[in-house]
């Protein structure tokens, strides 16, 4: 075959080749015509799609009256939809091309807020917050702002829309009820400084009815005056114990009633109110009895104030409403850990009892049960049991009453305490056998200035065996310190050249026979801070004073240890030899049938803390108040040995009134009420030391 025949058939299979891929080619090239009719339907179909969804939730946002409005990272507004128009009073015309910010936000404050926020959506974040902003009259609304970046097709953030929703309703509503609570609180506030003051104010005049009531019963009256003046004495304590609750309540309810925590011995509490209740119905055919769970033979931490005010209120009520039959008393443990007790505390009466209806009233302010036999004539101020229930609840605790006319009452309240690491006390829960210890050779420094409680200490350290050395300041103990070693060192914190707690610091920061000996606090203050100012300054324990001779014990046997004890069956206690005007329980529980004791402190009470009280107006009228603060100090224990706590009660208030630089006409009046009532009760302290005399 010759060559032209071999390109002819190579030319040939080439044509036949091209028109083949020419036929591929043109079917390829329909299929991608078709497939680009398929893609461009299908993205005006998403396209429309997507714009129903928009014109769908846009619509919804409008309809929820949400006002949208679009700016750009400058703050421009791009887009301001109807909502937002209709909610600030602008077109959108108005609004297009200004800067958010400076437009519609009032002040610079709320611009540094929205800047913090426009800063977040610039990282991607979303905010919802709100703001105040401009209406075009005038006024401005206040808008709840959700606020959310725009970001485009590469990531970047371009812009922020923002919803916004109309609270200026809610705002105001806010505000209006924000006045109206501090009106309210503003009127209650109002109510409580009036009643404080009108209860203070009226203090002084009606000391003064009470004080000549009793002077005109002293000057031989007629039979028909005695009547008058008794019914005069009546309604005058029953007007001051109006008075007295009504402050109770003023200081409840402005929360100025702080619970202290501080050990106490509720067997010597429950053990006192059964005497004193004794005392109170002595001359009714009433057995009073009382019963204490022995599981509690540890000291409490709690409120022991809080605690006898509870328990004044309750027994005083069973004592006035109980004619015949028993008082008891119960204390119980209810629940117990480690760390904590409660204790359920009933007291039962067979009193005239209280109706169904009633028993839900007595609890409220100036509401008192009423007994249908209208003979019966019981005097109160119906704020008692009101101001006991509120003393439980603030302690976290609740109270019930039981009753039945004619039949009796039975209140029961619980309360939960802390229990001390002290020692077990059991030797104070029995009053049948008594014991005496012997500390002998051990020495004790006592550093104290007030001599009548010098001389309660010694007479006490004396039966017990002890040495003593007495120090009248921080200074002299200072030097007695580096002379001679003692066992355990008293230290009153208040006294003249050097106090409790300069001499402390310095007994332990200098070597000496007693840097590091047992320091025990002594303090008429038992607030919780100066017991933590006194360990703090290096002090081992704390004393209040005025101390039982329990509590003295007590302190003396966690630190020291008695070489033998002397036990013997006490005889009766004699109560007929204190005055009823005086605090038979506190000065039994001091003296313990010791009259020679007792003698000795009532006669220093007569030639030392009353020419001491006097000195105090001398002060006052020179206006050195801090020498008056200083000296009420000094005095306040003195009281409380010779059975006058309420006059102690009366002093601390006019102490807290100097410390505290309140107005000098209200602490001269309280000086001249103590002065009148200290001036009544002299001749019993007088008639109680011929008793004394008599007795020894």
């Amino acid at each position: 075959m010759d060559d032209i025949e071999l390109l002819k058939r190579k030319l040939e299979r080439e044509r036949k080749a091209r028109k083949l891929a020419e036929g591929i080619l043109e079917k390829r090239a329909l299929e991608l015509y078709r497939l680009n009719e398929q893609l461009e339907f299908q993205v005006a179909e998403r396209t429309k799609e997507l714009r129903i969804s928009e014109e769908k939730y846009r619509g919804i946002i409008e309809n929820m009256e949400l006002g949208l409005l679009e700016v750009n990272n400058n703050q421009k507004i791009i887009r301001a939809y109807d909502w937002f128009c209709d909610m600030t009073g602008y077109s959108e015309e108005e609004l297009l091309g200004e800067n958010a910010l400076e437009f519609l936000v009032p002040n610079e404050e709320l611009r540094k807020r929205s800047i913090q926020q426009n800063e977040k959506r610039k990282t991607g974040q979303a905010g919802v917050y709100e703001m105040q902003i401009k209406h075009k009259k005038g006024h401005y609304i206040w808008v709840l702002i959700s606020g959310n970046p725009v970001i485009d097709t590469d990531g970047n953030v371009i812009g922020s829309i923002g919803i916004h929703y109309d609270i200026t309703e809610r705002k105001t509503l806010e505000q209006d009820l924000i006045k109206a609570k501090r009106a309210a609180e503003l009127a209650q506030e109002a109510e409580k400084q009036f009643l404080a003051n009108m209860s203070h104010e009226m203090r002084t005049p009606l000391n003064s009815i009470i004080g000549m009531s009793h002077l005109l019963q002293d000057s031989n009256p007629s039979e028909e005056q005695k009547e008058y003046i008794s019914i005069l004495n009546q309604s005058s304590h029953i007007l001051k114990s109006l008075i007295s609750d009504i402050l109770d309540i003023s200081k409840i309810q402005a929360g100025k009633i702080e619970i202290q925590s501080n050990e106490f011995n509720i067997w010597e509490i429950i053990q006192n109110f059964h005497r004193l209740i004794q005392l109170r119905t002595a001359e009714k055919d009433i057995i009073v009895s009382y019963e204490i769970d022995l599981k509690i033979d540890y000291y409490l931490i709690g409120d022991e104030l809080l605690l006898n005010q509870i328990l004044n209120n309750i027994l005083g009520n069973a004592a006035k409403f109980t004619l015949v039959g028993e008082i008891n008393i119960f204390v119980k443990v209810i629940h117990e850990t480690e760390e904590f007790v409660t204790i359920e505390f009933k007291i039962q009466d067979t009193g005239i009892g209280i109706s169904k209806k009633q028993q839900n009233q007595i609890f409220s302010n100036f509401k008192r049960a009423k007994h249908r036999n209208t003979d019966l004539n019981f005097d109160g101020t119906g704020l008692g049991l009101a101001i006991t229930k509120k003393l439980i609840e603030l302690q976290k605790g609740k109270i019930s009453v039981e009753s039945k006319i004619d039949k009796g009452s039975t209140f029961i309240f619980d309360l939960k305490y802390e229990k001390s690491n002290q020692i077990q006390f059991s030797d104070f829960i029995t009053t049948d056998v008594v014991s005496i210890p012997n500390f002998k050779n051990y020495r004790v420094l006592v550093v104290e200035d007030n001599i009548m409680n010098q001389k309660y200490i010694s007479i006490l350290l004396k039966k017990w065996k002890i040495s003593f050395d007495f120090a009248n300041n921080g200074l002299i103990g200072l030097e007695k310190v580096f002379v001679h070693q003692y066992d355990l060192i008293f230290m009153d914190i208040s006294m003249p050249e050097m106090d409790g707690y300069e001499c402390t610091k310095s007994i332990r920061a200098v070597e000496n026979p007693n840097q590091n000996t047992p320091i025990i606090a002594l303090s008429a203050l038992a607030f919780k801070q100066e017991k933590e100012k006194a360990l703090q300054t290096g002090m081992n324990d704390f004393l209040a004073k005025p101390f039982s001779p329990p509590e003295l014990l007590q302190i003396l046997k966690n630190y020291l240890n008695p070489l033998s004890e002397t036990q013997y069956q006490p005889e009766e206690k004699i109560v007929d030899v204190f005055s009823e005007k005086l605090d038979v329980v506190q000065l039994n529980n001091l003296y313990q049938n010791d009259y020679d004791y007792a003698l000795e402190m009532f006669e220093l009470f007569i030639e030392h803390s009353i020419p001491n009280f006097k000195k105090i107006e001398s002060s006052i009228q020179d206006k050195n108040w801090d020498k008056v603060k200083k000296e009420i100090h000094k005095l306040k224990p003195n009281f409380t040995m010779v059975g006058l706590t309420e006059l102690r009660s009366k002093i601390e208030k006019m102490e807290t009134l100097v410390f505290q630089k309140s107005n000098e006409k209200v602490m001269i009046e309280k000086y001249n009420e103590i002065k009148i009532k200290l001036n009544h009760l002299l001749p019993e302290i007088t008639a109680t030391i011929k008793k004394l005399k008599d007795k020894i």
